[in-house]
This record gives structure tokens, sequence and C-alpha cells, in this order.
């Protein structure tokens, strides 16, 4: 008897592997993976200018990696006593707007500079409905708590949203032709919208992903998360007590599923061996101090020591010191830090 629909998602062409260079951007799926990606010693750069939700506001921040024109202080704003930039999240404003505008631009920066050279760019869509400062003006990635009649809210049509991105990304793709995008659709939905209104929303996201698949099949693909939260896990013991965003347990089944599809199989080894460190680190001893403890402690710098043999170019410092501390803590010994990996 089955549960449950399975949601298999196929194979990328060209995996992920621990050479690979990474570029993510968009909503809360891309901070998830760039955490699990980044924890697991990846070459990766997440969202330069803070979560972005809308695909409009995407295709303007890979226009301006490409130009790697920096922020002019005339964009920024006073609002609250605090500076702000319309395309930047809320942890970049600051209330010296020196320190403000140089937060960004060197975000911005060191963005360009790994995105120019990515071979894996990796974007979430949240919502296809915008705002729009009054009047006329340009739309916005945040609206700063600003008052709500400041703005008008649009929705962005499947062609529009195509249109956007197409443009941006073929920029891109001349830039760095063998660049693959991953774009996948975040599963939580906007309720403030209305239930009709945000499948409306996904809907249109979920067709634009699908035109540009058709029109760069050689550069763009498609990963389920949205599928396999919604119909994979469909039963609220997935969510969090909101019902709307994924649990933790959901999240980390998500990645699992994108790191079969999208991880060479030495990536996969890679993982396997990195997440034993990682879980070693988050384990707690009842007996700390004992001959036990430090056996365990032993055995887990050999095993960062053999992983940093085998991946030279991957800095295992905090892991190291992790367990270098404990024995310090627990055993009075190498308080020095060690050899540094």
């Amino acid at each position: 008897m089955k549960w449950k629909t399975s949601v298999d998602p196929e194979p990328l062409p060209e995996k992920i592997s621990t050479d690979s260079k990474i570029s993510a951007i968009g909503s809360c799926f891309a901070e998830h993976l760039s955490n699990f990606l980044t924890s697991r010693k990846f070459d990766l750069t997440s969202n330069p200018s803070g979560i972005i939700y809308n695909p409009h506001s995407i295709a303007e921040l890979l226009h301006d990696l490409c130009d790697k024109n920096p922020i002019d202080e005339k964009e920024l704003f006073l609002h609250r006593g605090l500076w702000h930039h319309f395309q930047f999240h809320g942890k970049f404003s600051n209330r010296d707007k020196n320190a403000a505008l140089q937060k960004m631009n060197q975000s911005l920066q060191m963005a360009a500079d790994q995105l120019i050279t990515s071979d894996f760019l990796i974007l979430t869509l949240g919502t296809s409905f915008v705002f729009r400062e009054k009047p006329g003006g340009s739309l916005v990635s945040n609206c700063h708590k600003m008052p709500g009649e400041e703005f008008n809210r649009e929705w962005l049509s499947p062609s529009k949203i195509h249109k956007d991105l197409s443009a941006a990304l073929t920029r891109l793709l001349k830039i760095r032709p063998e660049l693959k995008i991953i774009f996948t659709v975040s599963p939580v939905r906007h309720i403030r919208d209305g239930m009709v209104a945000n499948n409306r929303s996904k809907s249109a996201l979920h067709l634009a992903v699908h035109y540009l698949q058709a029109s760069m099949p050689d550069s763009v693909f498609y990963f389920p998360s949205y599928e396999i939260i919604l119909d994979e896990l469909r039963d609220y013991r997935f969510y969090k007590e909101d019902l709307i965003h994924p649990s933790d347990q959901a999240i980390q089944y998500v990645l699992s599923k994108f790191a079969n599809a999208a991880l060479s199989d030495e990536a996969k080894v890679f993982c396997s061996r990195m997440e034993g460190v990682l879980r070693a680190m988050d384990h707690r001893l009842l007996q700390p101090g004992t001959s036990d403890h430090m056996a365990f402690i032993k055995m887990q710098l050999k095993n960062i020591e053999d992983l940093h043999k085998s991946y030279p170019r991957c800095n295992f410092q905090r892991e190291f010191n992790h367990f270098q501390n404990q024995l310090k803590e627990h055993f009075d010994i190498g308080g020095d830090g060690g050899e540094s990996v």
C-alpha cells in the first residue's frame, strides 16, 4: 500500500563537484541551500543584497552584478533613523550612511567576482507580486516597513517574468557561457495574498521557468522543491506551527533530494564524511572529561586531518578549533589552537 506520492527530481546532466563555484539568489530555499552547502565547504556566495522574493528584483540584481557598478549614495534614503536601499534587505541598513553604503558595495563586489566565475547559479523564485514606488517609480525588493500607501501592488505575468529573467540570463551567459542555472520555486505560500492569488502567483513563476527551459535547454534546469513539499510532504506535520513554512525535517528532506540529484558521486562521498564531523560537533557526551571523551576528540581530529589531506582547498579551521577547545576546556591541553587546517 502506498502512503505518499514520491517526487523524484531528474538528475542534473552536469553535476556539482567539490571544486565547483556556486552562486545562489532568491527566497528562503536559496538560504537553506546555501547553509547546507557552505557548511560542507562548497565555494558558494549567497544573496548579496539579502533575501529576494520576486523575479524582477532578481533580474535587476543579475544586471547589477554584470555591470559591477557600485551603489551611489543618492540611492539611499533615511527612514526611522536608518539609511536603506529599496533593493537591499534591512540587514544592510545602518544609522551611518557611509557604513550602509560600504557594506552594500562590498557585498555586491564579492558576489560579482563570484558570479562571473561560477559554474552553477541557483535561483529561487518566491512570488510574482511586486511593489512599485508611487507615483510611477521603480519596483522594489524591500519596502522597509514604509507606509503601504506609498506603493502600488502589481502582478507580473509569466511573459513579463520570462522577459526580465531571459534578458538577464542571456547577458550573463555571454560572460560565462558554461554557467548552469538551476531554478526552483519556493513552496512557502503567501497567505496574505489569499490562497487563490497565491496559486496564481506560483503558477506564473512555474510557467516562466518552463519558458526559460524551452528557450535555454542547455543552460536552464528545474529542481522541484515546490512539488516535494506540497505533494510528497503534503501532511501538515511537515510544517511549522504557522502551517505555512516547512519544518526543519521537511527542509532537510528536500536538501537531501537536491544533493542526490545535483551532486557528483565524489561530492556525495565528501558530504557524507563532512556530515560525520558536523554531527560530532553537535554531539554532547553525558560524561565530559572522561577517557571516552578524550578518545572521541582524538578520533574527530584525525577525521578532520584526513579530510584536509584529501581536500586541501577546504578550510577546516572552525571544526579543528571546536575540538581543540574541548581539549583545553576539559583536559587543559591544546590551548594554542594547533596547526592551521
